[in-house]
């Protein structure tokens, strides 16, 4: 049977309070209220020393993101007890998964997802192990039906939204093996077409070199690209960029995006 598929990519696009956690003047709060900073966390260590170099760890392996930042953060400060450092990352976790949230804006689209037959939708994150459940508690919060897709080795008895997690996969969203483990665990001979939403990195906070606009552009070629290839269909690339509505403070982009988001799903499924 040919269906078509929905790739909606979570954070900056399904969550956006994931990268608000990031901005400079909140993460530098959450490292205060952690404890973090106490330890001698700013947020340049936050980043280049622990983030950046646990990265690919973290994000490939199910080792999680409070496992590979509390023995980083033990490597760099051995004159802190692991005791001081494991409670301090533990409450800096807890705040930055409970950031990991799908925004409730996005309800009805989700909702359209798992009731259109013919229609099997996936969200794809590059992220920690915890993620995975974090995500999945968002969804039900919402009442939309999901599972990780690292665990559906047969198609679900009703629809439902699959996560697709790159450190349950072991690879990331760039690479080949991840969306030849979505291709298979799915299940589909012929697929009719892909709708993907993602923001490419552009609603990161201001200032991040992940949503500088040449990588932008690079890595929405480059998806779009690797969709096509793996599902042998065409690909239609929804940008969710909050920027250019942004400037306008009397309304709500968020809002605006989705309903435009909404749109498009329904001019996809109906060609």
């Amino acid at each position: 049977m040919t269906e078509k598929l929905a790739v909606l990519d979570f954070s900056g696009t399904l969550s956006l309070s994931a990268p608000r956690f990031a901005a400079p003047d909140a993460l530098r709060e959450e490292l205060e209220k952690s404890g973090l900073a106490a330890l001698g966390v700013t947020p340049d260590l936050f980043w280049t020393e622990l983030v950046n170099k646990t990265w690919t760890e973290g994000s490939t392996t199910r080792a999680g993101y409070r496992r590979v930042l509390a023995e980083r953060l033990e490597a760099l400060k051995p004159q802190a007890s692991r005791e001081s450092i494991d409670r301090a990352v533990s409450r800096f976790s807890d705040s930055y998964f409970r950031a990991n949230a799908v925004d409730p804006l996005w309800t009805s689209f989700l909702r359209t997802c798992v009731r259109q037959a013919g229609l099997a939708a996936v969200i794809a994150t590059d992220h920690y192990a915890e993620a995975t459940g974090a995500i999945l508690n968002s969804l039900a919060g919402l009442g939309i039906p999901a599972r990780p897709i690292a665990e559906s080795t047969l198609p679900p008895a009703r629809q439902a939204i699959r996560v697709a997690n790159s450190a349950d996969l072991g690879a990331h969203k760039s690479d080949l093996p991840f969306w030849n483990a979505v291709h298979r665990t799915l299940k589909c001979e012929a697929w009719g077409g892909v709708f993907l939403v993602d923001d490419f990195g552009i609603n990161e906070p201001e200032g991040d070199t992940y949503g500088e606009r040449e990588k932008i552009d690079r890595r929405r070629a480059e998806t779009t690209a690797r969709l096509g290839e793996v599902f042998q269909a065409p690909v239609s690339c929804f940008f969710f960029s909050l920027r250019p509505a942004a400037a306008d403070p009397a309304g709500d982009p968020a809002a605006a995006r989705i309903a435009e988001a909404m749109e498009a799903l329904e001019r996809f499924l109906a060609s």
